[in-house]
């Protein structure tokens, strides 16, 4: 048998990188909307009448929209339990398996005749109530009962012990069973089990808990021989997470089982070690909370000596779980962690006949709340929307040698992330209608926030952003020559429902949506050609442009927005930069960059709201967005952002007799700011220009 591993599950990361240095138009490799610079013919019947990177929608050519085969996961898996309502599970006179709430009787599981070495119970199938498992001496497998009735687990050893867990965060347990050297993997849903060895070791226990707080589960096994225990933690997810696949502690104890669960609420599970006493019951047993991250023992407490199982639940649902620990006597004491020690609270007797042997914790009675997906994943195009206006700096056409140069990022390297640079978020959002009740939006949330915080798989943003380099060309003299930064991002559109059949959270069968940002798309248009489409389709602002090609009178003499207003300071992204003197022998540049130039850190960030970000191309949520997770769409300069850009000389020419560079020599002072615009849903949105003030 071979050491299997975990389901590998999580998005492919599609970060648009690049750079588009001094396009000539109708070169190979000319970014989208810049062939023919010329053209401001954007009507079509096909992609064939569009210029490379875009494509043909309702008779205009755009921009192409999420074309790639783009991933993601259910952002909650299939069945994810909102809370879970667990009930005491006790295997009695070895053959009975007894549900309780508190001390109350609930109903039994009898397999009368039958010796239970060990049971387990959770969210094996994504369905309720929850699935008990059961390991019986003398069968190479895995008893169940669940809602189509008893079945059979086929293993090819015996199994000692049991543990459920959610190793892959999809949201359905796997089934964990091991026996001597063995260990089993298994998915009940399909019957499934994928066995492997652990060398020299005689595994007596196992349990699943999250014991390093990377959202996923990992599984928690026991050695003990005589007076020393050894405790495996598995990490089933190591090749998502890079963690080393397992980590092993010997401890100088005589252990009798092994159960774990997140004593202090920090989002990290600790286990719990209940260790044999001796002396044929005379002394107190012990239990020890032992905490693998920290590799270490947090407490070590005095409880009866005729303890024989321990198990965890979250009794309260406040994300701290409880301590219940069964006797022989068939009493349950429950206790709870202070941080130092275990703190005994509560005692019941329970009904189970003459002797207890192992206890569980699952949902017995199906009463807890949950979310089920109903469909998905839906790709979603975003909204495209302008992200920067690149204008050439100025030029005289009659005496500038060439014409000058724009720059956005970082175009001699591409090593600079994107979300370093000024680039488009496409942010998670999540909706729900007014009725769902506002303790089911609280646990909602709750588990999104767990979910982006702990787990690589699910990403809260995602940041499409490219280098560019634009030159002034000839073919465009007399006009406003400036490039259009595009971008929109993509979704994956998730639909779930609520499942409350006890009323615990709030009303039942009850919608809510998420679209989780799974890549997108940039690209570079001329400003005749953008303005062309905008006008077309009605939902892009219009981009006016005062200033020409070659013309330097063209440009004002201090900063303006585009429609000749003065820039408020909040929106200036640099509050002062120098000013460029063009020379007579060589080219001149200038350059500014975020971590290196004082900025405004107010005008870094501009969110747009959710009905401009989906827009046309997007899905129509039903409800409200939640105000955690609600920006679809953020531009955001990062702080290794650049912007720059240089000049030609002004050179004299022999065959006139005045000097050109005396007479037309210029300056200029670039400057970046935010230009506000409403796009179709109302909602007030910008983007980034760089221009610049003339002075002669």
């Amino acid at each position: 048998m071979s050491h299997f591993k975990g389901f590998v599950a999580g998005l492919s990361l599609f970060l648009v990188a690049g750079c588009a240095d001094e396009p000539i138009p109708g070169a190979p490799g000319d970014p989208p909307g810049s062939k023919p610079w010329t053209s401001d013919d954007v009507a079509c019947s096909d992609d064939d009448a569009c210029g490379p990177g875009e494509t043909c929608l309702s008779g205009v050519c755009q921009m192409q929209r999420c074309a790639e085969d783009l991933e993601s996961r259910a952002p909650l898996g299939q069945h994810r339990y909102l809370q879970l309502d667990a009930e005491l599970a006790v295997v009695g006179d070895q053959s009975y398996v007894d549900g309780f709430e508190g001390a109350e009787y609930l109903g039994s599981w009898d397999l009368s005749g039958l010796v239970l070495r060990d049971l387990a119970g959770g969210n094996l199938t994504g369905t309720r109530p929850h699935t008990i498992a059961a390991a019986i001496e003398g069968l190479q497998g895995v008893r169940l009962q669940g809602g189509d009735g008893d079945s059979n687990l086929e293993l090819s050893f015996e199994p000692s012990a049991l543990a459920s867990g959610d190793v892959d965060a999809d949201g359905v347990d796997e089934l964990f069973a091991v026996g001597e050297s063995f260990i089993a993997q298994c998915d009940v849903r399909t019957g499934s089990c994928s066995e492997a060895t652990l060398e020299g070791a005689v595994l007596s226990d196992v349990s699943a808990a999250d014991v390093d707080g990377d959202g996923y589960a990992e599984v928690l096994m026991l050695e003990s021989l005589g007076d020393e225990a050894t405790l495996y933690v598995w990490n089933v997810d190591a090749q998502k997470t890079g963690q080393e696949e397992l980590l092993a502690w010997t401890l100088n104890k005589a252990v009798l089982s092994l159960a774990a669960g997140d004593l202090d609420g920090n989002g990290v599970a600790e286990m719990l070690l209940l260790e044999d006493g001796g002396y044929w019951g005379w002394a107190s047993d012990k239990l020890h909370v032992f905490s693998p991250s920290s590799e270490s023992v947090l407490s070590s407490t005095n409880v009866d000596s005729g303890s024989v199982d321990v198990t965890t639940r979250d009794d309260e649902s406040d994300g701290i779980d409880e301590v219940h620990l069964l006797r022989d006597d068939r009493t349950v004491e429950s206790l709870s962690f202070n941080g130092s020690t275990l703190v005994s609270y509560d005692q019941s007797e329970l009904s189970i006949g003459t002797t207890a042997q192992r206890i569980a914790s699952f949902d017995w009675d199906g009463d807890s709340p949950a979310g089920r997906l109903l469909e998905g994943p839906e790709l979603i195009s975003g909204e495209t929307v302008p992200v920067a206006l690149l204008v050439v700096p100025p030029t005289e056409l009659d005496v500038s040698d060439g014409f000058g140069r724009v720059t956005l990022g970082n175009v001699e390297s591409q090593s600079v992330a994107q979300s370093e640079m000024l680039a488009l978020t496409a942010g998670l959002v999540v909706s729900y209608g007014a009725d769902l009740g506002s303790i089911a939006k609280a646990k909602v949330q709750a588990q999104f926030e767990r979910e982006t915080v702990l787990t690589r798989s699910l990403a809260s943003g995602f940041a499409i952003g490219q280098s560019y380099a634009l030159q002034g060309d000839k073919n465009m003299l007399g006009g406003a020559q400036a490039g259009v930064v595009l971008s929109c991002g993509c979704f994956h559109h998730y639909s779930y429902v609520t499942e409350d059949p006890a009323g615990k959270l709030g009303p039942n069968n009850k919608p809510f949506e998420v679209l989780v940002p799974v890549g997108g798309q940039v690209g570079l248009w001329s400003l005749s050609r953008y303005n062309r489409m905008a006008e077309k389709l009605g939902t892009l602002p219009m981009i006016p442009l005062a200033s020409r090609v070659g013309d330097v009178d063209s440009y004002a003499n201090q900063p303006l927005t585009l429609d000749g207003q003065s820039i408020p300071s909040e929106d200036m992204l640099f509050p002062e930069l120098p000013p460029v003197i063009v020379s007579d022998v060589g080219r001149v540049g200038w350059s500014a960059s975020i971590r290196e130039s004082e900025t405004n850190s107010e005008a870094q960030n501009t969110k747009i709201g959710v009905g401009g970000s989906l827009g046309a191309f997007g899905v129509e949520l039903q409800g409200t967005v939640s105000t955690k997770f609600g920006t679809a769409y953020a531009l955001t300069v990062g702080e290794d952002t650049n912007f720059g850009g240089e000049v030609p000389p002004i050179v004299d020419s022999p065959k006139t007799p005045e000097d050109e560079f005396e007479t037309s020599r210029y300056s200029f002072t670039p400057f970046v700011y935010r230009q506000h615009y409403q796009n179709a849903a109302g909602e007030d949105a910008a983007f980034y220009v760089i221009d610049y003030a003339v002075n002669q």
